[in-house]
């Protein structure tokens, strides 16, 4: 039995003591369940999944986009595809999805952004990049594609006519999020903004807004989108998520500290669902050089979307004290931002990671680690937002290692702002791995059922 660790904290909002107990697994909140699911064997290693989602959860199947590893990276192919929940179901088979860009031109490709409706329709959203001649910048453009049928991903129907890419918004960076309401109607996409004769200048963040529901009430297939709204001044750097809710869209994202690339923090903003910025605020960060990150945006509770959960971490290059993991609240119809805990933690077990809610008062953050030894799935539990011992410890039967793999480099959940299916008791995450040899560097992507709550007892 690998050791368990307990944290005791003396106040709400200040650093933790480390004590060392060995628990049971039937004592832990957030376990593993079966056998890991191996969604692919040669992808490329995916690219901003501490910050994008690259599954979501239907009703019979895990839905997933990765990029398929080639040597050469002459052609693109993004690949987008399902795994059955309940392998022992008849009739009920994987499939993979296949969107190959073969233009000369094309340079780089986002990993497929993807959102699940109540009907079941997969919605996928690319940005692609294309090489200027003689030109150091690459202008991007934004790409939608549907399932033909809802829930089979067998047929890709290509829906970008229904994106205004005109001027002066026309040309994209590839820094691009998506958020859909829980009743499946509106959405946005945030992305960045960007022009070849300067008329845009770099960076600067815009919203397209979508909805499905036509002028008689009734629904489409597809979302519809307004031209796209600038919302703040330009900036350097922005990973973007995205909450689409009843009282606006929530943006949350990294970007560059006054133009300098040695220090990160962490800006959010608050619009209407008109476009107009209600709130806004930077998460507060050490003066010294680091990476001050949120890295989760989640609903606090499944049912209602008005208060949201930020992750946030904190990764100074120079202070010990100033390392650890952060959870602030978001009020969205109040627009009131709190930290309700912090967090110090041994930079070995700072990974980026995902926050869960089990019960009334207890959650857990699920983040890749390596100060165990191996590269593991760590799992902080206890009352994250309030009072009271938090325990971590390794998930077992998570480490790269003992799978055959080399590493692990990040993880992402199915999460309920991209449309997933939640339920109390249980939550997936996954993985992409290093495939194992010398001189190998494809990934395989690999997932995980957990249980939450006590073992025998239901969550929230």
């Amino acid at each position: 039995m690998r050791m368990r660790v307990v944290l005791t904290i003396a106040c709400v909002v200040g650093a933790v003591m480390l004590h060392a107990a060995a628990f049971g697994e039937e004592e832990k909140l957030v376990r593993v369940i079966g056998e890991p699911m191996v969604l692919h064997k040669n992808i490329r290693e995916q690219w901003g999944m501490h910050t994008f989602a690259y599954i979501l959860k239907g009703e019979k199947f895990l839905y997933w986009s990765a990029s398929a590893y080639n040597k050469t990276d002459k052609t693109h192919e993004l690949l987008v595809g399902k795994y059955p929940l309940q392998q022992e179901t008849s009739g009920v088979v994987s499939a993979v999805s296949t969107i190959r860009l073969v233009e000369p031109t094309v340079d780089t490709v986002t990993i497929p952004q993807m959102i699940r409706t109540p009907d079941g329709h997969i919605h996928i959203f690319l940005c692609v990049n294309y090489k200027l001649p003689g030109r150091s910048m690459h202008l991007g453009t934004i790409r939608y594609y549907r399932t033909a049928t809802p829930g089979d991903i067998s047929t890709l129907v290509n829906r970008t006519e229904c994106i205004p890419i005109t001027k002066p918004y026309n040309n994209f960076h590839t820094r691009m999020n998506v958020g859909v309401t829980r009743d499946g109607k509106r959405m946005a996409l945030v992305i960045l903004a960007i022009s070849e004769d300067g008329s845009v200048r770099f960076n600067t963040p815009i919203i397209f807004f979508g909805k499905r529901e036509k002028d008689d009430g009734r629904l489409g297939d597809d979302f519809i989108f307004q031209k796209p709204i600038k919302y703040a001044e330009p900036m350097s750097f922005f990973y973007p998520q995205v909450a689409a809710t009843p009282d606006g869209i929530v943006v949350v994202g990294q970007h560059y500290n006054d133009g300098s690339k040695k220090r990160h923090t962490t800006r959010l903003y608050h619009l209407d669902w008109n476009g107009k910025q209600l709130y806004h605020a930077d998460l507060t960060a050490d003066k010294s050089d680091g990476n001050y990150w949120c890295l989760d945006l989640h609903p606090l509770h499944l049912s209602d979307w008005s208060q949201l959960v930020l992750y946030h971490n904190k990764y100074s290059h120079t202070s010990d004290e100033a390392t650890g993991h952060e959870f602030w609240l978001y009020d969205v119809p109040a627009r009131k931002l709190t930290l309700r805990r912090t967090i110090n933690a041994n930079r070995g077990l700072m990974g980026y990671g995902k926050w869960i809610p089990i019960s009334e008062n207890a959650s857990a953050l699920l983040n890749g680690v390596w100060g165990t030894g191996k590269h593991d799935i760590y799992s902080w539990e206890g009352n994250l937002l309030g009072e009271g011992e938090i325990s971590g410890s390794a998930l077992q039967g998570a480490a790269a290692e003992d799978l055959g793999y080399v590493r692990r480099a990040s993880l992402c959940i199915a999460h309920p702002l991209q449309g997933s299916v939640m339920t109390s008791n249980e939550v997936y995450v996954a993985s992409d791995l290093q495939n194992p040899g010398t001189e190998v560097k494809s990934h395989s992507f690999v997932a995980w059922r957990l249980g939450l709550g006590k073992a025998g007892e239901g969550g929230r």
